[in-house]
């Protein structure tokens, strides 16, 4: 049904992307296939949807994810993109893209960013990540900055 009514809003109302209820890191990854073909789609589906993102991992969305990129195939004037909308689980592409700038404008910031990021980012899989994150003790926001290593105030990184 989702399919049915997505295409409808790109062919009839000029929509460009689709949303969903799932990890944010997800949704970059599935668009690296949608726009770019990057990947087989039922082997990223296999690999982002899991744990209680496991609902997604339907028939329906690998439609859904082939017509987008058959869609950006053909119109590539007016490509359509897959976005992930939960902060539930991040991946580890967006503390990647975020390094990987800090590298190529703020290099003698790198080491920190990495120590920072060394128990933030993960490196298992999204069922192995969401399951550690769950069994975790709360940890109070003001407390967070502590946790990783900050004296409480972001630095700011300007360009």
């Amino acid at each position: 049904m989702k399919h049915r009514v997505f295409r409808y809003l790109v062919e009839e109302q000029g929509f460009t992307t689709f949303a969903l209820e799932a990890p944010w890191s997800t949704g970059l990854v599935l668009n690296e296939y949608v726009l770019y073909g990057k990947g087989d789609p039922g082997e990223l589906m296999r690999e982002e949807f899991q744990s209680s993102y496991r609902i997604w991992n339907t028939r329906e969305y690998l439609d859904l994810l082939r017509w987008m990129r058959a869609h950006n195939v053909r119109h590539p004037d007016r490509p359509v993109q897959f976005m992930g909308e939960d902060n539930g689980y991040a991946g580890p592409e967006p503390f990647d893209a975020v390094t990987d700038y800090v590298s190529a404008h703020h290099p003698e910031l790198l080491p920190e960013f990495r120590r920072l990021y060394r128990e933030l980012r993960p490196t298992g899989s999204v069922e192995e990540t969401v399951n550690e994150n769950m069994a975790r003790p709360t940890v109070s926001p003001s407390r967070l900055p502590r946790r990783t290593g900050s004296p409480g105030s972001p630095r700011r990184c300007e360009g």
